[in-house]
């Protein structure tokens, strides 16, 4: 080479060669090693072997792979291999290093900026010694095949250099790439073992492509971003047909006009750390279900995650995206594409979730294996254009200004764990699940508006109908309609005939019940009578076509169903039109069993009967299916019954004693054999039986004696409750807690026990200590409720009943004196009703309350 000014300068040596060219030949080597140039940008005299550089081909170095080691301080260092064993006359280099405490820039390129190696083993411009901190390295420019090795730049104290501003690797990046600051950086794969580490921030000019992977990243493979600084700075990793199966780290927020886009398909990791997205994160192509972009704080006003994008053909996304919330004009979307993996809020939603396309185009779809999951409240919209086969999740209200827009049909579910304030809207047909909190079946919130269609279930609910035409009863006496899915029958003014049919209720008295049939009466005019005939029984078929008629209903205190009528031996005529729902209970009516019900006049019946059955056998067991589950996240109602006895049913049962709304008490209103009306332990402790095994306990209807058998409990007490005070106030305002003991007495099986107080006593707390040693169970599996609304507690043995030395401890009152209470006041035992023993049978035990406690406050 000749020398030129300000260009790559030679001075021969004696082999014949420039001093600024090293080339190394071992012993058994190819026909031509690698040759390696260096150069610097320095209009002075050239750069000298053993002086400013040396190149290494023994120890760490190899006669394949020369290491260069940089000397003296320079920003210019160029260097360059060549090796004319390849066609396109480029070789390799080992580690090119810069171990002393001056500042080094490079470039890897040769003449005309030609590629400057194949392969290179390491890039490590890392200044040692005393005051290095003060130095910096910095790559300014240059292309090569392939990183096998780590590349380290270093930034120094004052946060000069440690800049990488223009390099391309055709090929894999195998090593770790730690470096501050990055401009300009292209990188074909990132190996499996391979990592970029941007310490500082990705920079770059309006619109620059400042990091690019053109290619793969392999599972294994990292990327780390501290930050990002400029305007409308792009960030694009992974080439369309290419894959990102490994991490992508932010370790700061991701701020607007920043825009970083995976053109491949995400089976890795995208993770925010907690940080906000201001800009835009975007799959251009589809997500694996390994794919995840994870840990977003919030979504801000102009941020978005774009989950998937229209390339040549329909993509979803089936992997998992997680943000704490989404900002109002925050979005999460997916473009011409499909969701079918986890959208997940963690917090409240108040900006858009939305997928975008057309049926025609094959996008725009929630497809079945997606969910959207917001767990707190949600003031902005989900849309999906097309269908939602998956699972709509709110996890608090969906706010007055929030949207659920559906353009095609609902196969999934809409489930709002609090209320639906806002706007529910399905422009096709809806034959998925939908519950709330504000909502029962049949009684929607109004703004939701469905087109059901067959299978649709509403808060554990089938729906009835899908059109008026449906429940047309053959009655002038009603008016028939499809309200929400279910068959309403109100009543009209309108010329009637005679008589007409009674026909079904709404929920929840649609459901089968145990011991009880509810209807709606229709019937405006007086004089009608209502006939009760058995058609089909499972456990008393001698039973069937037993006829009995409907009493007048009889107000019941504490049922929430107001009143109930009784099977009797001759008619009441009667006018039904202050009944909405009548509710018939009695020894007639029992599980598994077909009624229908006939209205007559003085002289004739209607020609069509109304048909009701009770709840079917629950198999294995017998009877007492009283109630489905109460599905978390779901779960504000319990489901209709489900065929089968189990826990849930025994938390259907202590929700009603505890005088929850829901279930129904006639759901749950199980015993006695005239049931009652009165929700307590004698239902819990029949439906215990009934999970145990136990068949129905009471007598076929047409035998039933329970109308003329003597009230349970009666006789001479055999033992008695009896109350001690656990602590006594003294003054107003303070704390007054009373044990409950009960006296020596055999087979006890179940108790409850009612408290009673005079004067301005409030009652403030109720507790079964099932871990004293006095405990009545003590040392065996019990269930035990308490009921604050009506001061009742009850337990049950779960292990059979038991012989009671007393006294023996069944439970805690805590009551609380008023803040002008003064005086005496008496605390006491309630009677019979409410408080009672129940042996091994079920059967009451007569016991006697005891004496009262007497307690005196003071001023």
């Amino acid at each position: 080479m000749n020398i030129q000014a300000n260009k790559i300068r030679s001075t021969l040596i004696p082999m014949g060669l420039p001093i600024a060219v090293a080339m190394i030949m071992g012993a058994g080597a190819r026909a031509a090693d690698p040759v390696i140039h260096v150069d610097w940008d320095d209009p002075g005299d050239p750069p000298v072997l053993n002086t400013d550089y040396q190149v290494i081909t023994t120890g760490s170095g190899s006669p394949d792979y020369p290491d260069v080691k940089l000397i003296t301080g320079n920003d210019g260092w160029r260097i360059w291999s060549t090796d004319t064993d390849n066609p396109d006359n480029i070789g390799d280099i080992g580690v090119i290093s810069s171990p002393y405490a001056q500042n080094f820039g490079l470039k890897l390129e040769g003449p005309g900026e030609s590629k400057g190696a194949r392969e290179v083993k390491g890039i490590n411009l890392d200044p040692q010694g005393v005051g290095s901190d003060a130095n910096h390295s910095r790559l300014t420019g240059g292309r090569v095949s392939k990183l096998s090795g780590d590349m380290f730049l270093q930034q120094s104290s004052g946060g000069q250099g440690g800049d990488l501003v223009s390099l391309t690797i055709d090929g894999n990046v195998d090593g770790n790439v730690t470096v501050p600051v990055v401009s300009g950086l292209s990188i074909g794969n990132v190996g499996s073992t391979g990592s970029v580490n941007i310490s500082d921030r990705v920079e770059g000019e309006w619109g620059s492509r400042s990091f690019t992977v053109t290619g793969s990243v392999a599972e294994g493979g990292v990327i780390t971003i501290a930050s990002m600084v400029g305007e409308y700075l792009l960030v694009d990793l992974t080439g369309v047909g290419g894959t990102f199966a490994g991490d992508l780290v932010f370790e700061s927020d991701l701020a607007d006009n920043h825009y970083v886009t995976i053109y491949g398909e995400l089976s890795g990791t995208v993770d925010f750390t907690g940080h906000d997205i201001g800009g835009v994160i975007e799959l251009g192509g589809s997500a694996s279900e390994e794919g995840e972009i994870i840990n977003v704080g919030q979504v801000l006003g102009a941020g978005s995650v774009s989950l998937a994008s229209l390339i040549e053909e329909p993509q979803a996304f089936r992997g998992t995206v997680t943000v704490d919330s989404v900002a109002k004009n925050g979005t999460i979307k997916a473009c011409f594409a499909n969701i079918d993996g986890l959208v997940h809020v963690a917090g409240d939603m108040d900006g858009s979730i939305v997928t975008t396309g057309a049926e025609s185009m094959g996008c725009g779809y929630l497809l079945p294996n997606a969910t959207i999951q917001i767990d707190g409240d949600m003031s902005g919209d989900i849309r999906v254009f097309v269908d939602a086969e998956g699972d709509i999740f709110i996890g608090g209200n969906l706010e007055s200004d929030g949207d659920i827009v559906i353009g095609g049909d609902v196969t999934g579910s809409i489930m709002v764990r609090d209320d639906i304030l806002g706007a529910v809207d399905v422009g096709g047909a809806f034959s998925g699940d939908m519950c709330a909190a504000n909502m029962y079946a049949g009684d929607m919130p109004a703004g939701v508006d469905l087109n059901y269609a067959s299978g649709a279930v509403v808060c554990g609910w089938p729906i009835r109908c899908t059109s008026d035409v449906g429940c047309n009863d053959g009655s002038n006496c009603t008016t028939d309609t499809c309200e929400e899915g279910f068959c309403s029958h109100t009543h009209n003014t309108g010329i009637c005939p005679e008589k007409c049919p009674a026909t079904v209720a709404r929920p929840p008295d649609l459901a089968a019940k145990n011991r009880y049939l509810a209807f709606n009466p229709t019937n405006l005019v007086s004089g009608i009578a209502f006939q009760v005939e058995m058609t089909a029984s499972a456990y008393f078929p001698g039973s069937v076509g037993l006829l009995g008629w409907v009493d007048e209903p009889e107000v019941i205190p504490g049922f929430d169903g107001g009143a109930i009528a009784r099977v009797v031996d001759t008619p009441y005529y009667g006018d039904w039109t202050a009944y909405d729902v009548v509710y018939v209970a009695d020894c007639e009516i029992v599980p598994v069993a077909t009624y229908n019900i006939h209205a007559w006049t003085m002289t004739s019946s209607t020609p069509d009967s109304f048909e009701i059955a009770t709840s079917a056998r629950p198999s294995p067991h017998y009877w007492a299916d009283i109630a489905g589950p109460k599905i978390p996240p779901y779960g504000h109602y319990w489901w209709t019954p489900d065929l089968m006895v189990t826990f849930d049913d025994v938390g259907a049962a202590i929700a009603a004693f505890q005088q929850k709304p829901d279930p129904v008490d006639s759901w749950v209103d199980i015993d006695p054999e005239v049931p009652d009306g009165i929700v307590n332990f004698a239902d819990i402790n029949r439906l215990v039986s009934a999970f145990q095994g136990i068949p129905y306990p009471f007598s076929a209807p047409a035998l039933c004696s329970g109308k003329s058998a003597a009230p349970e409990g009666g006789g001479d007490p055999v033992t008695a409750f009896s109350l001690s005070r656990a602590s006594e106030a003294e003054r107003a305002s303070e704390l007054i807690t009373v044990d409950v003991y009960i006296g020596t007495v055999d087979d006890l099986g179940a108790y409850q026990v009612t408290g009673a107080t005079s004067g301005s006593l409030d009652l403030e707390g109720l507790q079964v200590d099932t871990e004293r040693e006095d405990f009545v169970f003590a040392s065996q599996k019990t269930l035990d409720a308490a009921d604050l609304i009506g001061g009742r507690l009850g337990a049950v043995s779960l292990e059979g009943a038991v012989d009671v030395t007393g006294p023996a401890y069944v439970g805690t009152f805590t009551f609380r004196t008023s803040a002008d209470a003064s005086g005496t006041f008496e605390i006491a035992i309630s009677g019979v009703e409410g408080s009672f023993l129940l042996d091994s049978e079920a059967a009451k035990i007569p016991v006697s309350v005891g004496d009262s406690l007497s307690v005196t406050c003071t001023d």
